[in-house]
């Protein structure tokens, strides 16, 4: 008796149409429909909202696992190669778009579009040019042509809306373009990673070329740098001139601060088991905004949150307005440090590094956990690292990697299976994580870490981990260490 094989395309098919009957099967029960391609999102809509549910995303992200593996499965190979050389014309087009109001000016002009030389007339572009940007971004689904050079927005380029009026757009100075706007997260990161990003990462070849500058672990030959001609990467970004990307770096960081906020509080480390009076020190630690939310949520624990002296200003003036009276009574303390430097806390019980170490390359992320190390007790201090654990793409047995026996894996990275045929990081769906690694090389010659990068940065550090926790659908994990 004979058996039909399944193909390597029919078994992702086969995992495309679970994956959609599960979403189909979800939005039924909440009696909502899947929210269309062709209309704006909506955050106020609950149909658009499902979109994050935890029941929703594990299936989305099959969906897009499958579906990226099966074009690049069914395309011939040279025409998969030349989409991917040429897909840095996308970046430019967003950036087109969103310097230039695109979807702001569609937004007002309502569903039924406007055509390219009324759309240009209004943020001064070549119409002719603005078309043939806007096209390409339609056919990447970002807009829509909804007749011949007449462009809507639908809900991948409304996503990039600030919220603003064109009129208050066109009129106020450049550098106040994400100044109270109502959703300009998406539109600032957008622009920076279209920008900056994209301009840096044409240099990394040149930089691994270079012997001068390949194996170089220094922020200071960092890829980008070559373009931007400074000491680094945020020197680049406070020089005069450069007012406009100041400010939109930091809306961007904002952004991110704030979409991912809940992650330093929700399925990572249960900090609610932290005894009443617990120090905990955030190094690097901006205003505090990671402070706040754990403090939310555990009200009895103290907080110093560190970081250079251009930042401490602005973080006394957050706690002011928001935490007055814990910052007050000493609950709160705000200290001028940078983290090279010998760490002046000598009492800690848990040190947060939240988004810190993935600017820094091994050597530097090492030089700052020996600081934290040199102040450590054995057996009571505890290192909390907030950042990525990428994926290897391929198929890894942790017990094989050296230095991670007795890890102990908590959430999503503990019983995740990814179904047969799919790469096991999912591909696609994860492509962030490591655009965002090649980001940082190009920015700071820094990297996100896989789980042997993070093993090899604690132990040559002296720290020795001891759980990783990772929150259901977030990209980001808590790394715990306790000094060795």
């Amino acid at each position: 008796m004979s058996t039909t094989k399944i193909s390597p395309l029919r078994r992702l098919v086969n995992i495309l149409s679970d994956a959609v009957t599960k979403i189909d099967e979800k939005y039924a029960s909440a009696n909502l429909e899947f929210p269309s391609l062709d209309k704006p999102f909506d955050e106020s809509d609950p149909a658009c909202l499902l979109l994050s549910d935890p029941d929703v995303v594990p299936h989305s992200s099959l969906i897009v696992a499958a579906a990226d593996q099966l074009i690049a499965s069914a395309r011939h190979p040279a025409q998969a190669i030349l989409d991917m050389a040429q897909s840095h014309t996308i970046p430019a087009c967003l950036n087109l778009a969103c310097e230039t109001s695109v979807a702001e000016i569609l937004r007002e002009a309502g569903p039924e579009g406007l055509p390219v030389k009324d759309i240009a007339a209004k943020n001064k572009m070549h119409p002719s040019k603005l078309a043939r940007a806007l096209r390409l971004l339609a056919t990447h689904h970002v807009f829509a042509e909804v007749s011949p050079d007449v462009f809507a927005n639908n809900i991948l380029s409304s996503v990039l809306d600030t919220g603003k009026s064109t009129e208050a757009l066109f009129t106020q100075k450049k550098v106040n373009k994400f100044d109270g706007a109502a959703r300009g997260s998406a539109c600032a990161a957008v622009e920076m990673t279209a920008d900056d990003s994209l301009k840096a990462s044409a240099f990394i070849i040149d930089s691994l070329l270079d012997p001068a500058t390949s194996y170089s672990e220094e922020p200071s030959d960092a890829p980008c740098l070559r373009l931007f001609k400074a000491k680094s990467y945020f020197d680049y970004l406070y020089a005069p001139g450069n007012e406009y990307r100041k400010a939109r770096y930091q809306a961007a960081m904002s952004a991110l601060a704030s979409s991912e906020s809940s992650t330093v509080v929700s399925g990572g480390f249960p900090w609610e088991t932290l005894p009443k009076g617990t120090k905990i020190v955030d190094v690097g630690g901006g205003v505090g905004s990671a402070c706040h939310e754990i403090m939310n949520k555990n009200p009895l624990l103290k907080f110093t949150v560190q970081d250079l002296p251009s930042v401490t200003e602005r973080a006394i003036a957050y706690w002011n307005q928001h935490e007055p009276k814990a910052f007050a009574d000493g609950q709160v303390t705000i200290q001028e440090h940078d983290f090279f430097a010998p760490q002046p806390v000598k009492d800690a019980d848990v040190f947060l590094l939240r988004y810190i170490l993935h600017d820094w390359s091994n050597a530097k992320a090492i030089e700052i956990l020996k600081r934290l190390r040199e102040v450590a007790v054995p057996g009571k201090t505890k290192v909390i690292v907030v950042d990525g654990v990428i994926q290897y793409a391929c198929k890894v047995d942790r017990k094989k990697i050296r230095g991670a026996e007795g890890i102990v894996f908590e959430g999503s990275d503990k019983k995740s299976e990814v179904p047969a045929g799919l790469l096991p990081n999912l591909g696609k769906a994860c492509a962030r994580n490591y655009c965002l690694d090649l980001t940082m090389l190009a920015k700071f010659n820094g990297q996100e870490r896989t789980l042997g990068d993070h093993i090899h940065v604690m132990e040559a550090s002296g720290w020795k981990i001891g759980k990783i926790y990772s929150p259901d659908g977030r990209r980001i994990s808590h790394v715990l260490a306790e000094a060795a």
